[in-house]
């Protein structure tokens, strides 16, 4: 009885053992994600996706693109995504400046589902 218990033990040792390594390994992949989805937004000629609260509506969102003088090329599937064309260095600070959550780059855009 008492070898049982503590190859019980042993096994939820291994099992917790696994657990740190695979969080380590989750957070690096959402992590590579992140910088993937977000590297090189703002740059001029290349599509941005800007990523509004939940609970935006397309009027709110096209009342804060325009506020910071953005170029609005498209509203996305859900009414919080909007497209916009940075036209210079300045536009990645002014599309933070509207309230978005997330400024994500063109490769995120066609993930979006824009057409880009």
């Amino acid at each position: 009885m008492l070898l049982r218990v503590k190859r019980l033990a042993h096994e939820r040792r291994r099992g917790r053992d696994v657990l740190a390594p695979l969080a380590v390994a989750l957070a690096a992949i959402f992590t590579f994600s992140g910088l993937m989805l977000t590297g090189g937004a703002g740059k001029p000629g290349e599509a941005m996706v800007l990523v509004f609260p939940p609970g935006w509506n397309d009027q709110r969102v096209v009342a804060a693109v325009l506020a910071r003088d953005l170029t609005l090329m498209d509203l996305g599937t859900r009414p919080s995504l909007a497209l916009v064309m940075p036209d210079d260095a300045t536009a990645l600070q002014r599309a933070r400046d509207t309230g978005a959550w997330l400024v994500l780059n063109a490769a995120a855009a066609r993930v979006c589902g824009f057409s880009v």
